[in-house]
């Protein structure tokens, strides 16, 4: 049974060179894997030709191949577009959040400080014409790439290029190559994955009108499914035609859409059409979308994130602190973000390694919590991932309608 929310009522080692070759032959008894690594040590000691300049341990020398004494370094790619600035933000805010929440504040990840740069997309992102050289890249091993598809396609094609780990936090591109780099991991869903979801949940009814702005993977063969596949850019006067004359065939239609612009058109659907908000199942994008749909009560939606609906701890602590140090609820690019974070920390933490290569092998297995519960990474790097089942409620202290999960139904996940 859903809870009333009380939220809705209110010192590093230092490497030494002096027994490299000793050290490498001994890591060689350890493992096939440290080996190899090791190898490196024995290459870089001598070719610099240093010897005898301290003593160490064992564990002292080994320490740089496992990356115990490097930092954690990571670009936070900043797109400056005007139309994406917002979005970045949002994303990059919440990745730190997770950092932080993690690390409990000292920004220290299992022995490793972890560095956070603010990197500003320039054009070696935004340039189609060449492919820019490694020293005009982000140094840092690890890149959160920006919301806006075209860099995030850039920074994915050059981290695969370069070997640099990239995470997508969040973008509304539908067709970012994550799977061309097995170094590239999305954390945000994409449209067609809401599709997917959406689908599954309306095709449940008798008789079903399915509209969807996207190049959608749903291929629906069922005989009672009416399906209407819209531009973005259309006209939501039109759609609702479109949908009155479907409906009017049909003796007990359900309206399922995952095109947000149809919730602007919700008093029409209901007054012209004859829709009630309990027949229409809608994907409900986030805090901002549900403010308009307060007078809506009844109404069926797929939720992403809502700050009261994941009871777990992890989600708690985010609200507390976007409440106590920005005065306002978590969007659902902060959360996104944030699963970046906690993702590819934990990644880092399974490898014992810094190395990217060696991080995105572990994170192909990950499974890992977050503000929205355990996820997991397909072999694509996709994330599997819920939506929520809600039923809008009307609460007078609330100015937007809240998503109360449906007949405590199970999740809807993205991947099988």
């Amino acid at each position: 049974m859903q809870q009333q929310s009380p939220r809705d009522d209110q010192q590093s080692v230092r490497p030494s060179f002096f027994f490299a070759p000793f050290f490498a032959f001994v890591a060689s008894a350890v493992s096939a894997q440290r080996a190899k690594r090791a190898a490196v040590v024995l290459c870089v000691g001598l070719g610099v030709g240093v010897w005898g300049l301290a003593t160490g341990s064992l564990a002292q020398e080994l320490a740089p191949e496992r990356g115990v004494d490097r930092p954690i370094r990571i670009a936070l790619l900043d797109d400056q577009d005007p139309v994406f600035r917002e979005y970045t933000a949002e994303q990059n805010l919440g990745f730190r959040l997770g950092i932080e929440f993690l690390t409990e504040g000292d920004m220290t990840w299992q022995g490793r400080a972890v560095e956070l740069s603010a990197v500003p997309v320039d054009e070696w992102l935004r340039d189609d014409d060449r492919l820019p050289y490694a020293d005009e890249l982000p140094e840092q091993a690890f890149w959160i790439a920006p919301v806006q598809g075209r860099s995030a396609h850039r920074a994915l094609q050059y981290g695969a290029a370069y070997d640099r780990v990239v995470l997508v936090p969040g973008s509304p591109a539908n067709e970012l190559p994550i799977a061309d780099s097995p170094l590239a991991f999305r954390t945000f869903y994409r449209w067609q994955d809401v599709d997917f979801a959406l689908f599954n949940w309306g095709s449940e009814q008798d008789e079903l009108i399915w509209v969807s702005a996207v190049e959608s993977p749903v291929t629906p063969d069922f005989f009672s499914v009416a399906t209407l596949n819209v531009s973005p850019r259309a006209s939501g006067a039109t759609v609702v035609e479109e949908i009155q004359a479907v409906a009017e065939t049909m003796a007990e239609p359900v309206l399922a859409s995952s095109w947000p612009v149809l919730l602007d058109w919700l008093p029409l659907l209901n007054a012209d059409v004859g829709f009630d908000p309990a027949n229409m199942y809608f994907w409900l994008p986030d805090l901002a979308a549900l403010v308009p749909l307060r007078d809506s009560p009844g109404l069926k939606g797929l939720t992403y994130y809502y700050y009261d609906l994941p009871a777990n701890e992890m989600n708690d602590w985010l609200v507390r602190t976007m409440l106590a140090e920005h005065d306002r609820l978590p969007s659902h690019h902060v959360v996104a973000g944030m699963t970046a974070a906690l993702a590819l920390l934990q990644g880092i933490a399974m490898a014992d390694s810094v190395d990217p290569n060696a991080v995105a092998e572990f994170m192909t297995t990950l499974r890992w919590q977050t503000p929205r519960g355990e996820l997991s990474f397909t072999v694509d790097g996709e994330t599997r991932q819920p939506f929520y089942r809600t039923q809008l409620r009307q609460q007078p202290q609330l100015e937007w309608a809240r998503p109360i999960l449906f007949d405590d139904a199970l999740p809807v996940w993205t991947q099988p």
